[in-house]
């Protein structure tokens, strides 16, 4: 659906979000995602980080668990990236560590520029007229969502 919308006009940013610490974080994970944006003429792109929260916590921990048995190394590490003590307490809203986030941020906008993408959101100041074409057969005036099929 992506690449329709890009290739009728329309621009598509895709939000990165969130990067899970040691499953979508690596470099390969990262370029995967960025290269399936390009093939699909997104232009733009950003991201972050999971924020962690108790009902999420007890999600990640059967994640763990499905991946690679190595439930107790991820857990360990998540909470030493997030900083809390498990069982995490209901209301919690945690950030990653600063500098894991800086870092991963500043990765996924190195791939991203890489790939000749923007970074953030695009600028949409004024007004932009699409050109006038044909959908369905009929002449139409500015493309709309509405009148996208």
């Amino acid at each position: 659906m992506i690449k329709r919308f890009s290739d009728s006009g329309i621009r598509c940013v895709v939000n990165i979000d969130p990067i899970l610490p040691l499953i979508t974080d690596s470099s390969g994970e990262i370029e995967l995602i960025v290269d399936t944006c390009l093939r699909s003429g997104v232009r733009y792109n950003f991201g972050d980080t999971l924020r962690l929260r108790s009902d999420i916590w007890e999600r990640m921990k059967i994640v763990f668990k499905l991946l690679n048995n190595k439930e107790k190394e991820f857990i360990d590490e998540y909470i030493r990236l997030y900083h809390f003590k498990d069982p995490m307490r209901q209301g919690y809203n945690l950030h990653v560590d600063k500098t894991y986030a800086d870092t991963m941020l500043k990765n996924l906008e190195d791939k991203v520029v890489e790939k000749g993408i923007s970074f953030g959101f695009p600028k949409l100041n004024g007004k932009r007229q699409m050109a006038k074409g044909k959908l369905n057969g009929r002449d139409q005036g500015q493309l709309t969502l509405m009148k996208f099929k």
